[in-house]
């Protein structure tokens, strides 16, 4: 048995249903407050099965995936606070990772109480720009033959994660598994969800940053930056730094993927945070750089 196949068979995804959206999830682990995990690329709790396996040994970790319905993020927002309501959990840190970094963004604007802390890693800002490219790609999605869909991204897939070692292999595997399970209104919403955090700068960008530099920010932010960052360029991590004045920001030495395929630096990092960050409003923060 795989160590995959092995933590799928003592964390199985559990279903709730809050704000007429069905939830799957995966819980881990106790101590609060909990991690709430929001993933990027395809958006499923799986994908996170290291982090979840290491960081559950300290707190109560909630990993999620989101529900295929959802194109707004208002919508998510409201239908994350209404998930946490009904597991009984009153406040939480928030660990978005790429695109879960947007949704994070966005979750702890809508509710800033609900909040102890956010982690951003290899994320960004808000990009009106972008908004009209992932509008295109929905409505390509939206027209296409689903099995040519599917080879499109089978073949983007093994171009991101191309050569021969274990890891890689593992992932190409996970991947194709995930993509089979999607549905196309999944994948359209995706890109809609995408465009919606890009189209609202002010709403989720620009002028937040304005009020945390003169209220302050009643949560704890780090950011994680990966030094060869393909998708999240030196302008985008530049912005979003400058989005959070008071922000913790590290550094690693990889790159995107490196979140997936090697893990065990950004791991070990987010538990130092967690473990070593003040969780209440109010905090001195520190600026470091891990080279």
């Amino acid at each position: 048995m795989t160590l995959f196949a092995a933590f799928c068979a003592v964390h199985p995804l559990r279903r709730a249903w809050a704000a007429e959206h069905s939830w799957e999830y995966i819980d881990a682990g106790v101590g609060n407050p909990p991690l709430i995990m929001l993933p990027g690329g395809f958006g499923v709790a799986t994908t996170s099965f290291q982090y979840i396996q290491a960081l559950a040994r300290d707190r109560r970790v909630i990993a999620l995936s989101y529900p295929p319905g959802i194109d707004r993020i208002v919508v998510l927002c409201d239908g994350l606070a209404a998930l946490l309501d009904t597991l009984s959990v009153p406040r939480v840190w928030v660990l978005g990772g790429s695109a879960g970094g947007f949704w994070a963004q966005a979750f702890v604007r809508r509710y800033p109480d609900r909040v102890a802390g956010m982690i951003l890693a290899q994320s960004g800002v808000p990009r009106p720009v972008r908004a009209h490219i992932s509008r295109a790609c929905a409505a390509l999605l939206n027209a296409l033959p689903m099995p040519l869909i599917f080879a499109l991204l089978r073949l983007s897939i093994a171009a991101d994660l191309r050569g021969a070692s274990e890891g890689r292999r593992f992932w190409r595997g996970h991947f194709a598994e995930v993509l089979a399970d999607q549905s196309r209104s999944a994948l359209v919403n995706r890109f809609r969800l995408a465009a919606d955090f890009d189209a609202n700068d002010q709403k989720y960008g620009g002028r937040f940053s304005g009020e945390g530099q003169s209220l302050g920010i009643p949560y704890h932010v780090a950011i994680i930056e990966s030094a060869r960052d393909g998708l999240v360029g030196p302008g985008e991590q530049a912005a979003l730094r400058a989005l959070y004045p008071g922000a913790d920001v590290y550094t690693l030495a990889g790159g995107h993927n490196d979140s997936v395929e090697r893990p065990e630096e950004q791991i070990a990092l987010i538990s130092r945070i967690l473990r070593e960050s003040c969780a209440t409003p109010g905090c001195i923060y520190r600026t470091s750089m891990l080279q």
